[in-house]
């Protein structure tokens, strides 16, 4: 049956790309022909729309689910918080939050996804679905608003704005020959498209829509010093950028062999390996960084290690080092909690579930870890209390921890 499946799926995907390349196989002949003709505008009017037609038919892959961007499209009513749009949306409110409370400089760039989770909607994560905090809102202009501010943002757009006149500039000046005038136009029509994607997607962390748009923007720029004649300190220029790629390079480097440690890091914690997590994490932070690329506090790594080894005062620090820099880190979090339970503060522990349910309210493990605390502790009635909240709301940890609990404290 297996099999049967694989060649059905093979023979799709091949049906599928044969599909596509016959497309963009008539769209080459429809300019080639046209173009001999001297019908330019037809042609490449005819050559969009088919691609259009191939955009809209191409296959993609997300969340674990294949579609097509059509279908994606056809979505757009579904706006609950676990839907692909409602969960655009979702971001987008996070990042309004943010901005309104931070409206002149942001929060800094890279601490969209540590703060986020504040001003989301989360009721859709559950134990069993939520594995990580969202990196980013889908939406670069959103992006840079929160993480940088309105002041931030002016610098950007103003950026933008220059080279956008410089373009329009040389387009009403005229070029030199259609070659030119095609390749200014190129230029505008690629940049309006690159601002379109930034709207719903995140370009910006991308590399081939950073290569076009870097490419683009230096071409600009060119041109209009080719066209102006030499500028006053164009001589100076190669010895600027080497100075910059300089400065670049080495901090490219510590960010380099931090992101290697700390993906060290996260395979010695799958493993649990106690010893070389700790010694990776070290590691890692010694280069400056004291994230991974996913946003995880090294810290965190640290904590992990730490309470593993059973030293619980110094994941008892380490964790909190951690909530600093992310502080609604749920791995932190509950690891935090756990720990606090561990050593009998059971008030502070409370504390940090509670953030815990107002941030993360459908998720079930770390109310379940403080009732048992409480049963172990003697206190009956506050393991009661957060046990009959979950029983109300329907929630457990899907393996049957609530009923198990609720028949020790005899409300099964």
């Amino acid at each position: 049956m297996l099999t049967l499946q694989l060649v059905q799926l093979t023979v799709s995907v091949i049906l599928k790309i044969a599909s596509n390349l016959q497309i963009l196989k008539k769209s080459l002949k429809i300019l080639k022909k046209n173009l001999k003709k001297k019908k330019k505008t037809i042609a490449i009017l005819l050559v969009s729309l088919l691609q259009v037609i191939y955009f809209l038919n191409i296959p993609v892959t997300g969340a674990g689910k294949k579609t097509t961007v059509l279908k994606t499209a056809k979505t757009i009513t579904q706006l609950k918080t676990d839907s692909d749009w409602g969960g655009r949306l979702n971001m987008y409110k996070s990042a309004a939050g943010i901005i309104k409370e931070n409206p002149s400089l942001g929060i800094g760039l890279g601490n969209w996804r540590l703060v986020s989770p504040k001003y989301a909607d989360n009721t859709a994560y559950t134990d069993r679905s939520f594995t990580k905090i969202t990196q980013r809102p889908h939406n670069d202009f959103l992006w840079m608003l929160s993480e940088v501010g309105i002041i931030g943002m002016v610098f950007v757009v103003g950026f933008l704005i220059y080279h956008l006149r410089l373009l329009l500039r040389a387009l009403k000046r005229g070029a030199d020959s259609d070659d030119e005038r095609y390749l200014f136009m190129f230029c505008l029509i690629s940049l309006i498209a690159i601002g379109i994607e930034s709207m719903f997607d995140f370009p910006r962390q991308r590399t081939m829509p950073n290569l076009y748009l870097w490419s683009i923007m230096g071409f600009i720029a060119t041109t209009s010093i080719q066209s102006t004649g030499k500028g006053k300190y164009q001589n100076a220029m190669p010895m600027v950028l080497a100075a910059i790629l300089s400065v670049v390079s080495v901090f490219a480097y510590f960010d380099l062999k931090s992101n290697i440690y700390s993906q060290d890091a996260k395979y010695y914690n799958n493993n649990n390996m106690p010893k070389e997590l700790y010694a990776s994490s070290a590691i890692a932070l010694s280069f400056y960084r004291n994230l991974d690329n996913a946003g995880t506090p090294i810290y965190y790594y640290m904590g992990i290690a730490k309470h593993q080894l059973g030293d619980k005062n110094a994941a008892k620090l380490f964790f909190q080092k951690a909530l600093q820099l992310a502080p609604f880190h749920i791995g932190a979090l509950t690891n935090y909690m756990i720990l606090l339970g561990e050593l009998g503060e059971l008030t502070s522990a409370h504390k940090i579930m509670s953030i815990i349910q107002h941030v993360y309210p459908r998720m079930a493990k770390s109310r379940l870890d403080m009732a048992k605390f409480y049963l172990r502790e003697g206190k009956n009635e506050e393991a009661e209390k957060i046990l009959l909240e979950l029983k109300e709301a329907n929630l457990d940890d899907g393996q049957g921890t609530l009923d198990k609990l609720l028949l020790h404290v005899g409300k099964k």
